[in-house]
């Protein structure tokens, strides 16, 4: 099994703040302690709240969305790695 606290994952919004409409940049990236950890986590969800903004597949473990569709006013984006599959030994 891999263990979920043997990965972090930052997020960067650019530019912060923006003006309404302004189309934000959102990135995430993803530090794993081991390969074995690497291979379970393909995939990144961004969200504002609870709402999920975009799911996307991770690259390089560094992933960039951009928004134009954010309303005015503060939000509490985040970012987490979904897990695609349990690893065996």
């Amino acid at each position: 099994m891999v263990n979920p606290g043997n990965t972090t994952t930052s997020l960067t919004s650019t530019p912060n703040p923006s003006n309404f409409g302004q189309t934000v940049t959102l990135s995430a990236t993803v530090n794993a302690r081991s390969p074995r950890d690497r291979r379970a986590h393909r995939t990144v969800t961004f969200r504002d709240g609870a709402t999920a903004l975009a799911t996307v597949n991770l690259r390089q473990w560094q992933r960039l969305v951009q928004l134009a569709t954010l309303t005015s006013g503060s939000h509490s984006l985040t970012a987490g790695l979904q897990r695609q599959r349990e690893l065996r030994r």
